[in-house]
């Protein structure tokens, strides 16, 4: 074992002597194992527990930091011992589910508010607003939610700029959700990188941008090489079709939008890889309205007796003034105007002030005003479209992130060396020298590596991920086939669920006719069953004359009496004095 090692048990050191077995496994989107074997002389003195931390250093560099999983015990006439596993934080993106914030509607007083909630129920592919992100930005999403949770790591370096389509998924894991996402660039790299300074980071590295790692297959350390083909793996071309239902009323029809990678390829050939995608369409209802409409005259009378039938029959009606607070031109009298019309509407208030001889005689002074809705727009009958949900954007260059994920040739290799660490290949690519000569030019990203401490051995193994990559082409097809396309995927920002009702907006036709006040120049009461009445005309008076209730002393039966009678001022008539 490399003089070097360190091995740490909740932050305190072991005794290298004690360690029969040290093992370090490592793997892409996988957690990674170090597996110990402790003697314990006394049998039971030696405490371990699970969670407990477990580092392994060397050369003054963390190699490894994880949790202790499992510790069996193990018992025999000649030796009591103690197996440690601990494995990576990967383990804790397993124990965490994932979940979104969601916009919640809630109805309080008649009013529509919206408060976050936490869903288990998730769409891949979109951010908190309801905006579609790329894969980047969704495992960046996980990541995150994962420490906010507690998980034991950092987000490192997320090198992959490959779009996604949306996926609705309920009670996944977070390691779950990272895997359903980078099944769209499966050829991608994720590990950790233990030599930082706290956490592990978690890095994802697409295989375009992943460092390459030189072995001479002809050097001493280098105990076995051996490289297999994989040609059933390379796809010749990718066909995406996206399909939506769109609704118009009781009308649907479907679209399908194709996208072909290499441009001009056919989807009909052998390995070529073809998707039927499902998009959300779009939902519109149509309503038809009917709108009548009609100029206003406010200072024609025979506009003004239209609207006041009971002023109409009068002969000497007569118009002294009217005012209006809106400058549109016609009155809505019946029908709704909406803003999709493209019509202006708004509440008018309109006044006349008119005078007449009542039907007993009587002079009356009267304002009357009408509230209505005033508009610009002409009799007709208008198709307005009501949109319940806008169709799913398409992702854009999808079906090449794929193709140049999978349309090399595909290498499978095993090699085993001496004296090299595992954090020297994991997350990188190999570039074989002084090999066969068809291996020469070839990078055959690492997918798993397995260092065995004691012995200084490194077995490394090559290829694509399968727990990512599908192991045969017929695999690789099926990539599509769990994903469920979200019922509505602007719930998660508004709150709302697209339903058959729509709610309508607008200007309804209306009128409020009411008397703001009457004057009386003459007014005249009378009874009906004996002919008599009282005629009061204010126009015998004269100009600038007022009657009221005065009191006059009098004598009454022989007293002096008060009394209040209607008249004027008393005036001396000077002409009979």
């Amino acid at each position: 074992m490399n003089a070097s090692a360190v091995f740490k048990l909740n932050g305190s050191v072991l005794d290298n002597a004690r360690i029969s077995k040290a093992v370090l496994e490592r793997g892409n989107s996988r957690p990674d194992k170090l597996v110990l074997e402790v003697f314990d002389a006394e049998n039971g003195a030696f405490a371990v527990s699970a969670g407990d931390s477990a580092e392994f250093w060397s050369d003054g560099v963390r190699r490894f930091c994880g949790f202790v999983s499992k510790s069996p015990r193990t018992l025999s006439a000649l030796s009591h011992g103690v197996e440690i596993v601990a494995e990576s934080p990967w383990g804790e993106l397993e124990q965490i589910v994932y979940q979104q914030l969601w916009n919640s509607a809630e109805t309080l007083s008649g009013e529509v508010v919206l408060s976050p909630v936490m869903r288990s129920k998730v769409v891949l592919g979109q951010n908190s607003a309801g905006e579609k992100i790329g894969v980047a930005q969704q495992v960046r999403d996980i990541l995150e939610y994962a420490i906010s949770c507690g998980a034991a790591l950092q987000v490192g370096t997320i090198d992959v700029s490959a779009e996604m389509i949306l996926d609705e998924a309920k009670d996944l894991s977070c390691a779950e959700a990272l895997l359903r996402v980078l099944k769209w660039t499966p050829n991608c790299a994720v590990f950790f990188d233990y030599s930082v300074s706290g956490n592990p980071k978690l890095n994802v590295l697409s295989r375009a941008n992943l460092p390459v790692a030189e072995v001479d297959a002809g050097a001493n350390f280098v105990k076995s090489v051996s490289v297999a083909s994989r040609p059933d793996l390379k796809v010749e071309s990718v066909s995406i079709k996206y399909e939506r239902v769109h609704t118009q009323n009781e009308f649907s029809w479907l679209t399908v939008e194709d996208d072909v990678y290499p441009p001009n390829s056919s989807g009909a050939a052998k390995n070529a890889l073809v998707m039927s995608v499902e998009l959300a369409g779009l939902k519109q209802s149509c309503q038809i309205h009917e709108i009548k409409c009609r100029t206003i005259q406010i200072n024609s009378l025979d506009w003004w007796k239209d609207k006041l039938p009971d002023l109409a029959d009068y002969e000497d009606l007569n118009l002294l003034s009217s005012s209006r607070e809106s400058r549109l031109s016609r009155e809505l009298e019946e029908g709704t105007i909406m803003s999709s019309m493209g019509f202006a509407a708004e509440t008018d208030l309109i006044k006349g002030t008119f005078e007449y001889t009542g039907e007993n005689g009587s002079y009356i002074r009267k304002t009357v005003s009408i509230r209505t809705v005033a508009t610009n727009a002409v009799t007709g009958t208008y198709s307005v479209w009501t949109t319940q949900r806008e169709s799913e954007p398409r992702p854009q260059g999808l079906a090449q992130a794929i193709y140049e994920s999978a349309c090399d040739m595909q290498y499978e290799a095993d090699i085993t060396m001496l004296e090299r660490r595992a954090s020297d290949f994991i997350g990188k690519k190999i570039l074989l020298l002084n090999a066969d000569s068809g291996w020469e030019s070839i990078k055959i990203p690492v997918v798993s590596v397995s260092e065995d401490i004691m012995k200084s051995t490194l077995r490394v193994k090559c290829g694509p991920p399968k727990h990512l990559y599908p192991d045969n082409i017929a695999e690789l097809f099926r990539i599509n086939r769990q994903r469920k396309s979200p019922d509505d995927f602007l719930t998660r920002a508004d709150g709302k669920v697209a339903t058959a009702s729509v709610r309508i907006s607008g200007l309804s036709a209306g009128r409020d006719t009411s008397l703001e006040s009457s004057q009386y120049s003459r007014l005249v009461v009378e009874d009906e069953k004996t002919e008599s009445g009282i005629d009061l005309d204010s126009r015998s008076l004269g100009e600038n004359k007022k009657a009221g209730f005065r009191e006059l002393h009098f004598c009454y039966e022989g007293k002096l009496a008060v009394a209040k009678f209607l008249m004027t001022e008393p005036e001396i008539d000077e002409i009979h004095e």
